[in-house]
């Protein structure tokens, strides 16, 4: 493209030609004229009426030129009157407007302060590091293991499972901000350091995951879906298989937090019976709620398939054990969504294999990754997944730190940190 040579503004070059192709110095091969309003030229010696004023055409062409991606000038890009083109992604015929961005805390205020990331390994550092360069510029990332490190500067830890006594190395530590939904796996250090806020990961994407993962494991049993794969891997054509409608199961979901809030209404909207247990009274549209431990067996009564999404507490740990399973009805299924502390494995499997439970869908255990000879791994009625419900991506977990980080600076109060007294 040819531009204005320098010394001679925009509008000196206006006064002499007298018509804004010239100005320009646009070679005329590319001012078609025609029928087609998108190739009509502007009438010779005068700007479009309404258009541009000279001085405003001067603006807006040094916002869009610097950005062009086109090789010529386009006819789409300069004069088209009833489609206006863009250039760089803006706008020569229309007033240029601001990007608005999101705001993030001043380079000034984040300066020096470290965020310490164990998440991912050292193949995902990169892209934390993308992502918080343009959430959170000020911010210095580094890895679990970088040696260069200042631990006088470390004041956020963004971690999973991290290696016991190492959080406590760092004398201006802040914030603990769990990779993951629950914080079991920090919790687990002796030596965590007292005081300091533990923040569970919970996203919009992390709701909308486990909502699907639920969902689709809630189907998978009322399709019969374990015994239909156990049937292709024996080459048996089952087409006595056809299972039930979702309308005419109950789906009980054990803890009605954010994630099991998030499932039982998402449960309801696929058309199931939805029942739904908490510690305390509540109300949830569409959800039959059953508060209470006195309320728990009148739950389970009425259970075709149990959801459970507890959170880590001396009470929920090997909940799912053997009494338990004896108060389902006969042939009721489970989706093991929770904490692998919940789950008695060989009460499991004892249950599946006396008819009690007809199938169950595990993604969580307490050892994992699970043993590549686990007896689960090769039941018939099990399905079994790696931890994978609730994974949530990358950029929407920086945003939630990036978010927490932001609050924190602010001296607001902070979303979802761990309460010791309640246990999550």
């Amino acid at each position: 493209m040819v531009m204005t040579p320098a010394g001679r503004s925009f509008a000196q070059r206006f006064e002499r030609f007298g018509r804004w192709d010239e100005a320009l110095k646009i070679p005329k091969i590319f001012l078609r004229t025609g029928s087609d309003p998108m190739y009509r030229r502007f009438p010779s010696g005068e700007i479009a009426p309404g258009r541009c004023h000279p001085h405003d055409l001067m603006l807006r062409r040094r916002r869009a030129f610097p950005s062009c991606r086109h090789k010529l000038f386009d006819n789409k890009c300069l004069v088209a009157r009833d489609t206006p083109g863009r250039m760089g992604c803006r706008s020569l015929l229309k007033p240029w407007r601001p990007t608005y961005r999101r705001e993030a805390p001043s380079p000034e205020v984040m300066q020096g302060d470290t965020l310490l990331i164990k998440s991912g390994g050292a193949a995902a550092l990169t892209e934390w590091q993308h992502h918080f360069a343009r959430l959170m510029p000020g911010l210095r990332v580094y890895g679990w293991d970088d040696p260069f490190v200042d631990a006088r500067n470390v004041k956020y830890a963004l971690v999973y499972q991290p290696d016991h006594g190492r959080l406590a190395h760092y004398p201006r530590l802040r914030l603990i901000l769990s990779a993951a939904a629950g914080v079991d796996h920090i919790l687990a250090d002796p030596a965590l350091p007292t005081g300091v806020p533990i923040v569970r990961m919970v996203t919009d994407e992390t709701r909308e995951r486990m909502s699907d993962f639920v969902a689709f494991a809630a189907l998978a049993i009322v399709r019969d879906i374990p015994a239909l794969i156990t049937a292709q891997r024996d080459g048996r054509w089952a087409n006595d298989l056809t299972g039930r409608l979702a309308r005419d199961t109950r789906v009980s979901v054990l803890g009605l937090g954010e994630l099991g809030s998030a499932v039982a209404t998402r449960l309801r909207a696929n058309g199931f019976q939805v029942n739904g247990w908490a510690r305390t009274p509540r109300s949830l549209a569409g959800v039959k709620v059953f508060a209470g431990e006195a309320q728990l067996d009148a739950l389970l009564a009425e259970t075709d398939i149990l959801v459970n999404l507890l959170p880590d507490t001396h009470a929920t740990r090997g909940i799912l054990g053997r009494k338990l399973f004896a108060q389902l009805p006969a042939g009721a299924s489970l989706i093991q969504v929770g904490r692998g502390v919940h789950l008695d494995r060989q009460a499991l499997l004892d249950a599946l294999d006396s008819g009690r439970l007809r199938s169950a869908v595990v993604d969580v255990f307490d050892v994992e990754p699970l043993p590549s000879d686990d007896a689960l791994r090769r039941h018939p009625k099990v399905l079994v997944t790696p931890h994978i419900a609730s994974t949530v991506s990358y950029a929407a977990r920086a945003r939630q730190v990036a978010d927490v980080l932001g609050a924190h600076l602010r001296g607001a109060p902070l979303p979802f940190v761990y309460d010791a007294e309640r246990g999550y």
